[in-house]
């Protein structure tokens, strides 16, 4: 038996052009042949790193192109954008902003609301954080989920008013398709009908109002006036009291209907988990998995899908609005066991990188 030299092995070797040059590493061995022992040595190649590509031409016409493509974009923009800012064009809603010389949109009312209560919202985000790290350093975890459902409540109060009522009541209504049908197959099915129809309801009904729900339920008559109809003759309007029309005046600054699409998907979430978890489904392998996976696919005890893990989960205040959306198991983990990879230098670079 001979062992292959350089040239031997050129076939199977890699091509040079993804090589990086190395010194070879000569090799001694013994052969045994029909004469004796013989000393043979060789070059062995050894497997090389590929070579990376970023600095290759292929590579330099990509970043060419994304910067041309940017380039084009910013200068569009800013052109049309001058349209308007030197009075060439006028469109409702565009009012001076807090920019020198730059026009802003306020013909959407719930986008000036939310920039005008955005101050706020930074003071409340920001104490809500400090709280719940102080909380979660010298209280055990029944008293962070208390405090997580004592701010939601809160918030929902002062986002949505009188309206957060529609969005408590269809979060309970899941909790109890989950408790009703438990084991059932009917229970996922039930959940995702019944969260598509509020959906699609309250996108209809651009998300109920009092007025309209507790129709009949005044007898008092509070205003009686004339006008003229359409047609040209005149016609007597009665109004009667309603006491919707004062709850629809006190409905908060964001439509709760708005942001029920991120709602839906964690109220299904928790239902799925639930359900999952009373039928005992079998979990996939966690081998190699990243911690998030496994947080999201491991059952947890009964007892942690409580009412009050679940309204903390579903009106968690820092991931209501805008997400991201986190599954319930996952959530509820990080509440119990928090994570410790990532430091607070590493989350805040996160967050100036998402800003």
């Amino acid at each position: 038996t001979i062992g292959l030299g350089a040239s031997d092995r050129e076939g199977i070797a890699s091509p040079a052009i993804n090589k990086v040059p190395q010194e070879p590493t000569p090799t001694t061995v013994i052969v045994i042949t029909s004469t004796g022992k013989q000393e043979m040595t060789y070059v062995d190649d050894t497997p090389l790193p590929p070579r990376t590509r970023v600095f290759s031409l292929e590579y330099l016409v990509y970043f060419l192109i994304a910067a041309l493509g940017y380039y084009k974009v910013l200068t569009f923009a800013l052109e049309r954008s001058e349209e308007y800012n030197s009075g060439g064009k006028h469109v409702h809603g565009l009012e001076v902003g807090w920019i020198p010389g730059r026009l802003v949109d306020y013909s959407d009312a719930q986008y000036v609301t939310y920039m005008s209560s955005l101050p706020l919202l930074f003071v409340g985000f920001a104490t809500f954080v400090f709280l719940s790290n102080l909380i979660r350093r010298s209280s055990p975890v029944h008293t962070r989920i208390f405090f997580y459902n004592v701010v939601a409540l809160a918030f929902l109060i002062y986002a949505h008013g009188f309206s957060s009522m529609f969005v408590i009541t269809v979060a309970a209504i899941n909790f109890g398709i989950s408790r009703l049908f438990d084991r059932s197959r009917m229970a996922p099915v039930l959940t995702w009908a019944f969260n598509l129809s509020v959906l699609w309801l309250s996108y209809m009904h651009q998300g109920f109002s009092f007025e309209s729900l507790l129709m009949g339920y005044g007898n008092e008559e509070t205003d009686r006036y004339t006008v003229i109809n359409e047609f040209g003759k005149k016609e007597e309007i009665v109004e009667m009291y309603n006491p919707g029309r004062w709850l629809d005046k006190h409905r908060g600054f964001l439509g709760w209907d708005i942001y029920f699409k991120i709602t839906m998907l964690r109220l299904i979430s928790y239902n799925m988990d639930y359900y999952w978890m009373r039928t005992s489904r079998p979990q996939p392998s966690l081998k190699d998995r990243s911690d998030y996976f496994i947080a999201q696919e491991q059952h947890m005890p009964a007892n942690r899908y409580s009412w009050w893990h679940f309204t903390a989960y579903i009106f968690y205040m820092t991931l209501y609005i805008a997400g991201p959306i986190v599954s319930f198991n996952a959530f509820v983990s990080q509440v119990y066991s928090p994570q410790k990879t990532y430091t607070l230098r590493d989350l805040t670079n996160a967050r100036i990188k998402i800003l």
